[in-house]
């Protein structure tokens, strides 16, 4: 099962990386201003509160610039653009946390039909998915913070594959640090993911903006997979088939 869970979540990566959509990219490269550029389709998100430019440089691997957030967050107005529906998608972003332990929204799009990613005070990093609208139906992947909070740049991912398989009829959601699978799980429930709600970064409207994020971001982007486009799964069936007669 394990093994199954895992080639599952690698094999949404790289259906994600052939065909995905991007539909917003947040390179938090701007530099100065109170804005957030989204170059994908202008869903430029609103700084608010606590939250200043790092300067040149100061990005991944000593590229770009970078965003410092101590108490604010960044906000981009309600866009279809944001609602991933019944489809595969993923979330992507560099974080370099400067607290651990602590509950932290590192981007949230909705209350209901949610979508988020954050840190909690039990040391987890968490993938959760409420495509259901009620809460005690939500999915909850919690995985040790330890692989994302390292002091340093890391590269994370929220993977959601909403392939069916008979032990996960709902799909799969799966966190990565640094190109590594750190953990998987299935989906507790069917449904889309449409909630008519900004996207914020940083912080979260489902808390009411009380679980800020500490540390820096950058390179935050979203991809959908859109049907049939997730069906190049299919193509990598013979792998999947392999693993499954394994198990």
């Amino acid at each position: 099962m394990k093994k199954f869970m895992v080639v599952v979540a690698v094999l949404c990566m790289m259906a994600g990386s052939a065909s995905a959509e991007v539909r917003a990219f947040w390179s938090m490269n701007d530099g100065v201003g109170s804005t957030v550029t989204d170059s994908v389709a202008g869903n430029n998100a609103a700084i608010i509160g606590n939250v200043t430019w790092n300067g040149a440089g100061s990005g991944p691997g000593g590229v770009g610039d970078s965003l410092h957030f101590a108490g604010g967050y960044a906000e981009a107005p309600n866009n279809e653009a944001f609602n991933v529906g019944t489809n595969s998608f993923t979330v992507s972003w560099d974080m370099r946390s400067s607290a651990q332990n602590q509950f932290m929204l590192i981007f949230n799009r909705g209350d209901s039909e949610r979508y988020e990613c954050y840190t909690y005070s039990d040391g987890t990093m968490n993938g959760e998915l409420d495509p259901g609208g009620v809460w005690y139906n939500a999915t909850y992947l919690a995985v040790p913070q330890t692989a994302f909070i390292t002091g340093e740049w890391v590269h994370a991912e929220m993977v959601v594959d909403r392939a069916y398989d008979e032990r996960a009829p709902f799909g799969t959601v799966a966190l990565f640090a640094g190109g590594a699978l750190i953990g998987s799980m299935p989906l507790s429930i069917g449904g889309s993911l449409d909630a008519a709600l900004p996207f914020v970064i940083g912080n979260g409207f489902d808390t009411g903006y009380t679980t800020p994020y500490y540390g820096d971001l950058a390179n935050l982007k979203l991809e959908v997979i859109p049907e049939p486009a997730s069906l190049i799964l299919l193509g990598l069936g013979g792998l999947v088939m392999a693993k499954r007669n394994k198990n």
